[in-house]
């Protein structure tokens, strides 16, 4: 007999229908669970390393105004994009109104700091007057005294000598800085009533006839009386401004720290009504006397 025949070669066992889902469950992406039967609904596919495409939040491009959502934005308003006011002034809409400007604001200058200071603390005049003489010395400060003085030089000589010859040619020759000292005693010198009544109202005018040697050697005391304030006419202070020293008085010692800071007290004063328009209303020219 020959040899045996090899036996039948046996077929591939059948797989299974959920054995084929789960091996397609792996195509495209990570794992899921399987595939359900048929008929029933698909689950949604789940990319690499994402969530599920339903529970991703969507894109949404950013508000125009950034400040929409802002209770009280800050912005910067100006321009031809500045919001119309509404009533009252304040912007429209949610912008933030500015604050108001202070209805005044006081300044003082550095070197009139120290020379109010100086003046009023005697024992340590010397102090304040070397750092006022360093403060003084830098070239920046010296440039900006120049033009100052260059400026206020002029107006001087435009505006102001005019006024000084004017009211100096209508008071007598005799009337100094302290006397004649009443009505009476100035009325004896030349004065009429009414020059008299307003030369011991505003005392300033007395520096009209006072010369400058006068001034120079004037105590402080003497001049402290004489100031530029409201009760001058514009014509009065211009001739009392002229009539100011211009060359600042020794700083070496208390009396001259004092004359010194009368003297600038009055060119600031003048300064100010003439910047403010503050002089006194000039009295009414007296009106001709009728032939009855």
């Amino acid at each position: 007999a020959g040899p045996a025949a090899p036996p039948p070669a046996r077929p591939p066992p059948a797989q299974s229908e959920p054995a084929l889902q789960k091996k397609k469950s792996w195509i495209g992406g990570r794992k899921t669970a399987a595939s359900p039967a048929k008929g029933a609904a698909t689950p949604q596919w789940v990319p690499e390393g994402g969530a599920p495409a339903a529970e991703r939040p969507k894109w949404k491009p950013p508000p125009k105004d950034q400040n929409a959502n802002v209770p009280n934005p800050v912005r910067m308003v100006t321009g031809a994009s500045a919001t119309p006011p509404n009533k009252g002034g304040r912007p429209a809409g949610n912008v933030r109104a500015p604050p108001e400007p202070p209805d005044y604001v006081a300044t003082m200058r550095m070197e009139d700091m120290l020379r109010e200071a100086a003046a009023a603390a005697p024992a340590e005049a010397a102090e304040f007057q070397a750092v006022l003489a360093k403060y003084e010395g830098h070239p920046g400060v010296q440039r900006k005294l120049a033009q100052e003085e260059a400026g206020a030089r002029q107006r001087n000589l435009e505006l102001n000598r005019p006024a000084y010859f004017e009211l100096r040619s209508r008071i007598p020759d005799k009337v100094g800085l302290v006397e004649p000292k009443d009505q009476k005693g100035l009325e004896k010198v030349g004065c009429s009533p009414e020059l008299a009544r307003a030369i011991l109202d505003r005392p300033a005018l007395r520096m009209l006839r006072a010369t400058r040697a006068q001034l120079d050697i004037a105590k402080a005391a003497v001049l402290k009386p004489l100031q530029i304030d409201g009760t001058l006419t514009e014509l009065e202070a211009r001739a009392v401004a002229y009539a100011l020293p211009e060359a600042p008085y020794d700083r070496h010692s208390p009396e001259g720290l004092q004359r010194e800071a009368w003297r600038i007290s009055n060119k600031q004063s003048f300064e100010a009504l003439e910047a403010s328009g503050g002089f006194a209303a000039a009295a009414p020219a007296a009106a001709p006397a009728s032939d009855v």
